[in-house]
């Protein structure tokens, strides 16, 4: 099974993306855990295919030169966010905010979590697009002869 990992030691955090699963041409699902101190939640991601994350991940990469201003990455019913800053000496914070909503999007949020990696605006930010690339594909029938 195909997943994607960004971890930092220092604070000890983490994000794990898992067990994807598309089961109809336009909506899917998957996994998503965030550790932090004192930390450890697990919740399901409603997305349709993907929601444009690998794209938009490789689009952050293709821009390694830099940015002005935050980038954003919402998935489908707004349970998963991604901000995208450029920062000095070529790298990118990457802020992931994940959030359950009580009595539809109306009722506001019950909860919210939210984890940032820094990572090198070239090879770390291609590598994690690849690594989303693949994560998607392996979860449709027939894209990577597993699902």
């Amino acid at each position: 099974m195909v997943e994607v990992r960004l971890g930092s030691a220092a604070p000890e955090r983490s994000l794990r993306l898992f067990d994807y699963q598309q089961d109809d041409p336009y909506i899917g699902g998957f996994r998503v855990g965030i550790s932090a101190e004192g930390l450890d939640a697990e919740f399901s991601i409603v997305t349709g295919q993907g929601d444009g994350l690998d794209e938009f991940v490789a689009d952050l990469a293709a821009d390694f030169r830099g940015w002005e201003g935050e980038r954003l990455w919402r998935s489908l019913e707004d349970t998963l966010a991604l901000a995208a800053t450029w920062r000095s000496g070529g790298h990118v914070r990457l802020g992931w905010t994940a959030r359950r909503y009580g009595r539809g999007w109306c009722g506001g949020p019950l909860w919210s979590v939210g984890v940032e990696f820094i990572l090198e605006a070239g090879e770390q930010l291609a590598g994690l697009a690849a690594d989303l690339e693949d994560f998607f594909r392996s979860g449709v029938p027939g894209g990577d002869g597993s699902a």
